[in-house]
């Protein structure tokens, strides 16, 4: 399970570990990475922070207003250059980046579904950032309906799948 960071603790192995706490309190899980609110990251002070608290993955990487490879790539990599900093798992797709695009949900399909070829082309792995109250149907239609339809998309073409809770996929990969 991954942490939603909160806006402030992006920086602050303390605050971090405090959060990491309640999360495991409430759900009893082991905590093994996150993803920045705002995605807010420093190149030195996060992955640091992440390793103390003993991250191993990072998904922070990726657009607030856009779509596509902002790492330049879609493999996850050491975000940092020292001995066991966290592997960033860049995200490519993010709902609320397809909806500031102000764009139809036809088109919304049409930009992430070219995003899923550009990283199957290159034998990458498409990450995905979902928040979970666009999940609800009632609320997003058509953010529910994207992402079934990215995700049947992918297992339907996909050689393999890997997630986080396989400790990043990272070692481990499934097929």
């Amino acid at each position: 399970m991954g942490l939603h960071a909160s806006f402030d603790s992006w920086k602050d192995a303390k605050f971090l570990g405090q959060e990491i706490k309640k999360l495991r309190t409430l759900t009893g899980a082991e905590i093994t990475g996150c993803r920045t609110h705002y995605l807010n990251y420093d190149e030195e002070l996060t992955p640091r922070a992440e390793n103390e608290v003993g991250f191993v993955y990072d998904s922070t990487s990726g657009f607030n207003y856009g779509v596509g490879f902002r790492s330049g790539t879609s493999f996850p990599f050491r975000s940092a250059d020292f001995q066991n900093a966290p592997w960033e798992l860049p995200f490519q797709l993010m709902d609320t980046a397809l909806r500031s695009l102000r764009i139809s949900p036809a088109q919304q399909e049409r930009l992430a579904l070219q995003t899923l070829q550009a990283v199957r082309e290159h034998q990458g792995v498409l990450i995905l950032n979902w928040h979970f109250h666009t999940m609800n149907e009632a609320a997003f239609p058509e953010s529910v309906a994207l992402l079934r339809k990215i995700i049947e998309t992918a297992k339907r073409t996909a050689p393999g799948s890997v997630s986080p809770r396989n400790r990043s996929g990272l070692g481990k990969t499934q097929y």
